[in-house]
């Protein structure tokens, strides 16, 4: 993908555009292994790689929130259903 397709016209505020059409883990994941590629292939121009870091470090950004909110979602869940904990041994006949 392009470096345009996160970025949004105004360079001061480039995540703009990725807030606005925010791409799913898997999908930011799959953009940022082939920005990486992209990179290390060493054909770039000095501008083309700036941007694509850019757009790597948006990825990555995105990337660690979104497991971050899953994380979070989870350890919810978890609590919520959770039971509570017995002082009694979980198997009586083996003390």
């Amino acid at each position: 993908m392009p470096p345009s397709s996160l970025q949004s016209g105004d360079d001061a505020h480039p995540e703009g555009n990725l807030q606005a059409e925010e791409p799913s883990f898997e999908e930011a994941y799959t953009r940022l292994g082939k920005t990486v590629r992209a990179l290390e292939s060493g054909e770039l121009t000095l501008e083309a790689a700036t941007s694509l870091y850019e757009e790597g470090m948006l990825l990555v950004q995105l990337c660690n929130r979104r497991l971050s909110e899953a994380e979070l979602r989870m350890t919810r869940l978890r609590d919520a259903h959770a039971t509570e904990a017995v002082d009694e041994p979980l198997f009586p006949d083996e003390e």
